[in-house]
């Protein structure tokens, strides 16, 4: 694990896991290569795994400023950087850095798994988060970052993980409030990507407790993809790796030796 120069860019990088094919890992706003630690054991046995901070996020320095475009040339450049075509599963606002670059860059990407799909912001979710960027800049991430995870993570999932809540608050600590707010700002400025140009497989995976990514939008989103499979699990809402890590080790490991 490093910090390393790619694409221009200082972004921190781990690579683990054996010879197998690789799967790069791409967290979502406020998330750090961390985010995808419980997946590591299973996967890491059949793939070689990619995980790296976004640009300003973790131990990635800023270089910004951040925009969906810039996320997805980084991505494109990370897996230039190992051998493309990769496998590639990512989180939330990820999963838009992911769908861009599979709808303009086909032949990059072999399989994608998408975890809490989302797609372009209605107008309020647009100016809440918007709004979260400046509340980010005036007062610091610790103005906001009890209320993600009591907003992103299901009560019945902290119950049963008493760890669960700390571990999403640190990763959302650690962040940078400049990076994390033009991170929201790129978020809210973004379209949607043409998910009929997509031609990779697709896996979308869900909880029922999510607000930001309900199973409605996932159900919706296959129905525009060449060749895509829903899977939703209870009791999980947004954060859905450190909620529920062997459903989505599980469905990933299915997925993608399928």
């Amino acid at each position: 694990m490093s910090v390393q120069q790619i694409g221009g860019k200082q972004l921190f990088v781990e690579d683990t896991g054996g010879a197998g094919k690789v799967v790069v890992l791409v967290h979502g706003l406020g998330g750090t290569t961390s985010f995808y630690e419980p997946l590591v054991p299973a996967l890491s046995e059949r793939f070689r795994l990619v995980r790296y901070d976004f640009d300003g996020h973790g131990r990635s320095p800023l270089t910004g400023p951040l925009s969906m475009p810039a996320l997805a040339e980084d991505l494109a450049a990370v897996i230039a950087s190992v051998g493309a075509p990769a496998h590639v599963v990512a989180h939330s606002m990820g999963t838009l850095v992911a769908q861009q670059l599979a709808a303009t860059r086909p032949e990059l990407i072999d399989e994608l798994v998408l975890l809490g799909p989302v797609r372009a912001q209605a107008e309020p979710a647009k100016e809440a988060t918007r709004g979260r960027a400046a509340t980010v800049r005036e007062k610091g991430m610790v103005a906001v970052a009890d209320t993600i995870v009591t907003a992103g993570t299901a009560e019945a999932a902290r119950q049963a993980n008493p760890i669960l809540a700390g571990a999403v608050r640190e990763m959302l600590l650690g962040q940078d409030a400049e990076a994390y707010a033009q991170a929201c700002e790129a978020l809210a400025a973004a379209g949607n990507p043409d998910l009929t140009a997509v031609t990779a497989r697709v896996l979308l995976l869900t909880g029922t407790e999510d607000k930001v990514s309900p199973p409605a939008t996932s159900e919706a989103m296959a129905q525009e993809i060449k060749d895509a499979t829903t899977a939703t699990t209870p009791d999980t809402a947004h954060w859905t790796v450190t909620e529920a890590p062997r459903f989505v080790s599980e469905q990933t490991l299915a997925f993608l030796t399928a």
